[in-house]
């Protein structure tokens, strides 16, 4: 067996860019049926792998945010896709061929796997007789498993990639592969993340805002002043999702579960989407129709996301949905795009919420934007940073009508005093001309006090002039 030695540039601390692609976009004319939606079967829904097979939990794979690594026998950049749900890494072997998905009669159409962008003139090669596959609802990949040694940051380690033979799906990958980002925690699969540190302490940072998108490898915590870390527990692991328990999910302060009724919610960036269950995704559309008289349904019949009439101007800016995981909130927000302004004033807008094919939530793009998402890869825990208000704003009384009355008080004394320095010099103008007046009347030469009074009353002209002047200028 040939070992394939890849070079990740990556350092602890370093930020890694990211190039955000959009695989496919929600035809929001096409309006469907929820009973249309295929269910997720449970052998998929199990996430069950072996060292041949790998079943991934259905998703849609709508959304790709990719990063660059590259080969140390040549300079060729490879654009791989973040997975954080598949526990496998990827790649497009050099005779990769791509298979449409069949429709009703009709035939399979074969191509090349690389898309004219992502073309490599130096493909790779290794021998491997161990065959396997990935194998998702809507998709399937083949090839062999092997080993490459990986190098990163001077590290050298080995990682296995299945080098992808055969491709079957609608549509062929944005890119030239994947590379996992999955836990695998207890579950005997090689990770680069975990195996880059030597203590198991790495903790990897998405920075995911509109106008950049990177993650950051570290070996801490990184502190954020005026912001408390919340960590959620794995629900499983051992599994290699990032999952965990949702205890409430909310909208417009109306529950959309029961009490006593949870759901598991995992992880993705393959998705610009929301992904409910159809129990919630129904009740989230009667909470709209009921509260704020909005028409939503199902569009699109391979996404399956949620369009809405008569929607408002300040709703398509305000709508949240909130989940409560024991005793954390989570808002989540920009949840709808796409409106169009119809006769009346009221817009038509597609939300960034869809249907699930299974009891499963997705948690995709909206619950990373605009916020520092942390996974710890030795406990297997997700972070959130929430904001914390001074408590001086948070207190209602601090601007009761007692203390408002005191700072008006307060004002006025203030004002008075300024006016009071503004004319203090005028005072002693006039205190001074009295007291040198004063003087005048002691001296017995009545000729020295009748030039005493001329004096005083030039000077008065002079200044009654001056500010004349003064006025007229401005």
């Amino acid at each position: 067996m040939f070992n394939l030695l890849l070079l990740f540039q990556i350092s602890f601390g370093q930020e890694i860019i990211l190039s955000k692609k959009t695989q496919k976009n929600a035809n929001i004319s096409e309006t469907v049926l929820s009973q249309s939606l295929l269910k997720c079967p449970l052998e998929l829904e199990n996430q069950e792998f072996t060292i041949n097979n790998s079943k991934v939990i259905c998703e849609q794979s709508d959304l790709l945010y990719t990063m660059k690594i590259n080969l140390t026998k040549g300079n060729e950049n490879f654009e791989m896709f973040i997975d954080l749900v598949s526990p496998w890494s990827w790649y497009k072997s050099s005779e990769c061929e791509f298979y449409d998905q069949p429709l009703v009669n009709q035939t399979i159409q074969k191509n090349s796997c690389f898309d004219k962008n992502y073309i490599k003139s130096q493909k790779l090669e290794q021998e491997s007789s161990t065959e396997s596959q990935i194998i998702a609802h809507n998709f399937s990949l083949k090839g062999l498993l092997v080993v490459s040694n990986v190098q990163i940051d001077s590290k050298q380690f080995e990682l296995q990639m299945l080098q992808v033979d055969n491709i079957f799906a609608k549509r062929t990958y944005l890119s030239d592969g994947a590379i996992s980002l999955s836990h695998f925690k207890g579950s005997g699969q090689q990770n680069f993340i975990l195996q880059y540190s030597s203590n198991n302490k790495s903790i990897l940072q998405f920075d995911l805002y509109t106008q950049k998108q990177t993650f950051t490898i570290r070996n801490d915590v990184p502190l954020r002043p005026n912001y408390q870390l919340f960590w959620i527990n794995n629900s499983d692991i051992n599994a290699p999702q990032w999952k965990f328990k949702i205890d409430q999910i909310s909208l417009l302060d109306k529950p959309l579960s029961e009490k006593d009724q949870s759901y598991y919610a995992i992880l993705t960036l393959n998705s610009q989407f929301i992904s409910l269950p159809l129990g919630l995704s129904n009740k989230l559309i009667d909470v709209l129709a009921s509260v704020k008289n909005i028409s939503c349904a199902y569009a699109d019949s391979e996404l399956f996301v949620i369009v809405c009439k008569n929607m408002n101007q300040s709703l398509t800016k305000t709508l949240s949905v909130t989940l409560n995981i024991s005793d954390l909130q989570i808002k989540l927000t920009n949840l709808v795009e796409n409106c169009k302004k119809d006769e009346e004033q009221k817009y038509k807008c597609q939300l960034k919420i869809k249907l699930s094919s299974s009891n499963t939530i997705f948690l995709g793009e909206p619950f990373f934007i605009d916020k520092k998402i942390l996974l710890n890869y030795e406990t297997g825990q997700i972070g959130v940073y929430k904001e914390v208000l001074d408590e001086k704003f948070q207190n209602k009384d601090a601007l009761s009508f007692e203390n408002l009355g005191i700072w008006i008080v307060i004002l006025t004394v203030i004002l008075v005093l300024i006016f009071c320095l503004m004319n203090l010099k005028h005072a002693l103008k006039w205190f001074m001309r009295a007291i040198k007046y004063r003087k005048t009347q002691n001296f017995d030469d009545e000729q020295q006090l009748r030039s005493k009074e001329i004096e005083f009353n030039e000077m008065e002209k002079a200044e009654q002039m001056t500010q004349s002047i003064e006025e007229n200028s401005i």
